[in-house]
């Protein structure tokens, strides 16, 4: 009766989050939202050239005009090939968010809690204001929300998880190399990064767990492995897009819209005049 009763509960879960996300994702989208469907177009939010550009233009005009790193322009760049339906576009957050509330009740699980508990906290995700809005809203809120539940959840992992200490046949070795847990969170780490730069903030903070992990078993290679491969990442993406922002303002922004002093509505007059 009781496994009755959690399997219910866990559908009536699944059932409201998705009824919550994917039940309005047919209404207009606003200036923001606009901005970043033209970005992952290869355009700026002014441009009056409808053609699809590249990777390449995606990426510059990302750096230079938004202020979220490139990965969910990106994603959204091949999303858009499919279709361009305002449903279509926001169901790209909906999957996300659902995948997010999917990782809240995994996290939970592993803290081992109560069931009943952890069925409540997952409803409380997937009806929470804020959670909902930002997996209909096209902007990269939602994987955001999505990256840093998976950091958690695979830095729970990794600290959960006992070295081995026995010695396996090579296959077995390669297989275990593969498949160790440090891994998993290095490319959480990396998603978050390339997501919301808010998000480096959680980096050492993760250092001071797997350090202090380390030192509980003497041993540092997963701590050396772990911040030589985010250091090196987080200085690519630092001279290669954050370089560019300066006290929240995009210099390429102002570069393209502020030439000689116009503002960027003249600048869109010009060109609307031009035509």
């Amino acid at each position: 009766m009781q496994k009755i009763l959690v399997l219910c509960s866990i559908s009536a879960v699944i059932i409201i989050s998705l009824t919550l996300r994917l039940g309005n994702l047919n209404h207009d989208l606003w200036f923001d939202e606009a901005g970043q469907f033209w970005l992952a177009k290869g355009h700026d939010h002014y441009s009056l050239d409808l053609k699809e550009k590249g990777i390449n233009d995606v990426l510059i005009n990302n750096r230079q005009i938004n202020f979220d790193p490139p990965l969910f322009g990106l994603i959204l760049h091949f999303w858009t090939k499919l279709n361009d339906s305002i449903i279509w576009l926001r169901l790209l957050p909906s999957i996300f968010g659902i995948i997010t509330v999917i990782y809240v009740y995994k996290t939970l699980r592993i803290l081992k809690l109560n069931l009943m508990i952890i069925i409540m906290v997952t409803l409380l995700a997937s009806i929470i204001n804020v959670f909902v809005y930002y997996s209909q809203e096209l902007r990269a809120y939602s994987l955001g929300m999505l990256s840093s539940i998976m950091v958690f959840y695979y830095l729970l992992n990794y600290l959960n998880t006992v070295p081995s200490k026995n010695k396996l046949k090579s296959y077995n070795q390669l297989i275990y190399f593969i498949n160790r847990p440090i891994y998993k969170l290095i490319a959480a780490t990396v998603i978050a990064m390339y997501s919301l730069y808010s998000l480096w903030l959680f980096v050492p903070i993760i250092c001071l767990f797997i350090f202090l992990n380390n030192l509980r078993y003497r041993k540092f290679w997963d701590f050396i492995i772990y911040f030589s491969i985010i250091f090196t990442i987080a200085v690519v993406i630092f001279f290669n897009q954050m370089s560019y922002q300066i006290g929240g303002f995009s210099l390429g922004y102002t570069d393209q819209y502020k030439i000689n002093g116009n503002s960027s509505l003249n600048l869109i007059l010009q060109k609307t005049v031009q035509l």
